[in-house]
C-alpha cells in the first residue's frame, strides 16, 4: 500500500521531519519546496530480535541510496557485530555477524539514505 503524505504534515520551514516506515513501508516522500521527491530521508527503526541475522530497514525512497548509513542505538543492536549494510531500491539490509538477542522491540537503529 502506498501513502501519499500531504507536505504540510511533515515539512518544517528550516527544519527536518522523521517519518516512522515500521507501519507503513511504502510511503512516497516529497519535498514541498521543490515538488519533487525526497533524496535524503532518515530515521529511527525499531525491531524485535528474531534469532535472525538479517534485518530490513523501508527508506521510502524512489531508487536504489548512493549513500547510506545504519548505526546501532540500542545494546541488543551492537555496532561491532554488524558484518555490513546494503542497500536496495527498497530497503537497507542488515547483516550480522551473530544473530542479535532474542527479545521484543529490543533493536533499534538510527538510519540515513540519500539519492
Amino acid at each position: 500500500m502506498t501513502y501519499n503524505i500531504p507536505p504540510y504534515l511533515y515539512r518544517m520551514e528550516g527544519g527536518t521531519v522523521t517519518i516512522s516506515l515500521l507501519s507503513s513501508p511504502s510511503i512516497n516522500i516529497f519535498d514541498s519546496s521543490l515538488f519533487a521527491p525526497a533524496s535524503f530521508v532518515s530515521g529511527t527503526n525499531i525491531q524485535s530480535g528474531t534469532g535472525s541475522t538479517s534485518f530490513s530497514i523501508p527508506h521510502g525512497l524512489t531508487g536504489t541510496p548512493s549513500f547510506f548509513q545504519v548505526m546501532a542505538s540500542s545494546d541488543d543492536a551492537d555496532n561491532t557485530n554488524i558484518r555490513k549494510v546494503t542497500a536496495t531500491a527498497t530497503s537497507l539490509i542488515i547483516n550480522y555477524k551473530v544473530a542479535p538477542a532474542i527479545g521484543t522491540n529490543n533493536l533499534s537503529w538510527s538510519w540515513m539514505a540519500r539519492l
